[in-house]
């Protein structure tokens, strides 16, 4: 695995759920990658959302 280069397609094949585990334990103990984070998960609802995670 140390050839395995770090893609958008190599990321897709262990699936959403392997990634998101990934995801969370990189953050972990970053708070300004989990308001990254949060951000696009608040992109998802709306602009109103985004707004009142940047205040």
């Amino acid at each position: 695995m140390a050839g395995t280069a770090v893609s958008r397609k190599n990321l897709v094949e262990p699936g959403a759920d392997t990634v998101a585990g990934l995801l969370l334990n990189a953050v972990k103990a970053d708070a300004a990658r989990q308001r990254r984070v949060r951000l696009v998960l608040a992109a998802g609802q709306g602009p109103a959302t985004v707004t009142a995670g940047v205040r």
